[in-house]
């Protein structure tokens, strides 16, 4: 049954650019190999929870990015700001990223207090993806951007089925008690990336691409056909940038996943001669903002 999904996965999501397609000839990297695997402990996972009679994810939860768009652009419209005088440089960001055009790579600077974190979300949506993956450097930011994306859901849905926390605080091997069950099932929704949004932090994003401990990977197959969204990039330590910018640029082209950046002090190693070098190619981020809005919301 897994195996029989992930392959109608992999033909809606993926199709041609699979790596595996006879017009492909492209040298297997590690993380195609982890993928594998990650297919693998993850049914091996669910089939030993379905033979202990545990809970199991039987059905993939729909992100329904046109209707859940609509649902978060009139939330956006409809939001008041009576304490500051930042709604109109909210409003400004909203329309940039309404207007602008989808790249395989994208960044969006601005400052805090903007909206950036509704704002990405329009933008992953118009792209209508199969997930959306929303990573913040913290776990007070990751929850704080939880709470925010669970205001905007479709009727009758349950915000921790949709919108999924993942962190270290977090853990799906607690202790289950009776009063437990239901958030158990939670955790275990967001710690396998079933739900269709998962807020979680960088490190376990980072983690998830490149370990090769199978609770951090296991989850790695459920990336596939997602919108990336990376706030606060600036964060991400140097020396990462390099393995991190590799690792992405496999998932955008042969896993149909795109890569969004977000920081209100946007800093560029893609633009960096010796992380090309490292990786071995030139990645192209295209700005979402406008020039005359990242200029107007530092003044």
């Amino acid at each position: 049954r897994h195996l029989e999904n992930m392959i109608e996965i992999s033909n809606k999501e993926i199709g041609e650019k699979s790596i595996l397609h006879p017009k492909k000839q492209i040298q297997i990297q590690s993380i195609c190999v982890r993928i594998a695997l990650s297919i693998l402990v993850d049914a091996d996972h669910e089939d030993a929870a379905k033979h202990c009679k545990n809970f199991v994810f039987e059905k993939e939860i729909e992100l329904k990015p046109k209707e859940r768009l609509k649902v978060v652009q009139d939330y956006i419209e409809n939001l008041k700001d009576d304490k500051n005088k930042r709604l109109p440089l909210r409003q400004h960001l909203y329309k940039d990223v309404n207007s602008c055009k989808i790249s395989d790579f994208n960044s969006l600077a601005a400052v805090v207090g903007s909206g950036k974190t509704l704002s990405s979300l329009v933008f992953a949506l118009r792209s209508e993806p199969r997930r959306i993956i929303f990573s913040s450097p913290y776990i007070s930011i990751t929850s704080q951007s939880t709470n925010v994306i669970r205001k905007c859901l479709l009727e009758g849905e349950l915000e921790t089925e949709v919108v999924g926390e993942n962190h270290s605080q977090v853990d799906s091997t607690s202790p289950k008690s009776d009063s437990q069950e239901t958030p158990l099932m939670d955790k275990i929704l967001s710690s396998n990336w079933h739900n269709p949004i998962i807020c979680t932090t960088t490190v376990q994003l980072i983690e998830t691409l490149c370990s090769n401990k199978t609770n951090k990977l296991k989850k790695l197959h459920n990336i596939i056909g997602s919108h990336i969204l990376i706030d606060e990039a600036h964060s991400v330590p140097p020396e990462l940038w390099a393995i991190f910018l590799k690792q992405l640029s496999f998932l955008v082209k042969y896993m149909s996943c795109k890569v969004t950046f977000i920081s209100g002090t946007m800093y560029y190693p893609w633009k960096n001669d010796v992380v090309s070098d490292i990786i071995g190619e030139k990645i192209n981020v295209d700005p979402i903002a406008s020039v005359e809005f990242s200029k107007s919301s530092y003044k």
